[in-house]
């Protein structure tokens, strides 16, 4: 058993992977053979930008439930590029449907249409100077499980050994 969870460990740039008991989470997290069904990732200590399905992309208060683990990336981002494309009116798309067991197809990238957590998550990084994936992977493709054994991270800290 691990440490309880405390955003003392947090720094900016941090991902915070997050599980959930309803019906949604439960279908991302068997999707992906993980439990991981959303991620935010850190603006500042004790904030979040999450991509939220009912109130969009934006900074919000951190989020302490359901916590599943964190991952800091291995190099420095490029901290005035963090809030890159960060559009408060732009919304998230929650998993579900379709769109669900496709993710989306690589033809919607670079529109300005709803994205996923980890679609937001994968562009966030890539404007702060970060390589999570393979360049040529679509971040349209990518689950947040992804984000758990990206090389460009490491594990700070999970609820259990699981990961």
């Amino acid at each position: 058993m691990s440490e309880p969870f405390t955003p003392a460990i947090l720094q900016p740039g941090d991902a915070i992977l997050y599980f959930s008991h309803d019906f949604g989470s439960w279908l991302i997290a068997l999707k992906t053979w993980t439990k991981v069904a959303h991620i935010e990732f850190t603006g500042a200590i004790k904030s979040a930008i999450p991509a939220a399905s009912e109130s969009g992309v934006n900074a919000y208060p951190l989020r302490l439930d359901g916590v599943a683990a964190v991952m800091r990336p291995k190099s420095r981002l490029i901290s005035s590029r963090l809030t890159l494309g960060l559009k408060p009116t732009r919304r998230a798309t929650p998993m579900t449907g379709v769109a669900f067991f496709a993710l989306r197809s690589p033809a919607g990238e670079g529109r300005s249409t709803p994205i996923f957590c980890s679609e937001f998550g994968t562009h966030y990084y890539r404007a702060a100077g970060l390589e999570p994936f393979n360049p040529r992977w679509p971040a349209v493709r990518v689950p947040p499980s992804f984000f758990l054994v990206s090389p460009a991270f490491e594990k700070i800290w999970t609820d259990r050994d699981w990961f």
